[in-house]
C-alpha cells in the first residue's frame, strides 16, 4: 500500500522562486537563448527557401509532364495513321497480286 503525505511548502523558498521567475522573464534573453532563437530563425529561413525551391521544381516537372503527355498523344496519333497506311498498302499489294 502506498501512502502520500502532504508536505507544506516553505513560503520563503517558493516566493523566492517566483520572484526569480518574474525577474528572468523581464530580463533580456540570455546569450544561450538568443543563440537558440537565432538558430531557429535561420532554420525557418532555410526551410522556407527549400519549400520555395521545391514548389518551383514541382511546377517545372508538371509543365514537363504535360509536354510529354502531349507529345505522347501526337505519337499515338501518328502511329495510328501509319498503321492505317500500312493496312491500305497491304490491301493494295494483295489486290495487285490477285490480278
Amino acid at each position: 500500500m502506498i501512502v502520500f503525505h502532504h508536505k507544506p511548502c516553505d513560503r520563503a523558498t517558493s516566493g523566492g522562486t517566483r520572484q526569480r521567475q518574474r525577474e528572468s522573464s523581464s530580463k533580456e534573453p540570455t546569450p544561450q537563448i538568443a543563440k537558440l532563437q537565432q538558430g531557429l530563425e535561420s532554420a525557418k529561413e532555410y526551410l522556407q527557401s527549400v519549400i520555395e525551391t521545391q514548389e518551383a521544381t514541382n511546377e517545372e516537372l508538371q509543365s514537363a509532364n504535360e509536354e510529354i503527355l502531349s507529345s505522347n498523344e501526337e505519337l499515338q496519333s501518328t502511329n495510328e495513321e501509319l498503321e492505317t497506311a500500312k493496312e491500305e498498302l497491304q490491301s493494295r499489294m494483295r489486290n495487285d497480286d490477285g490480278q
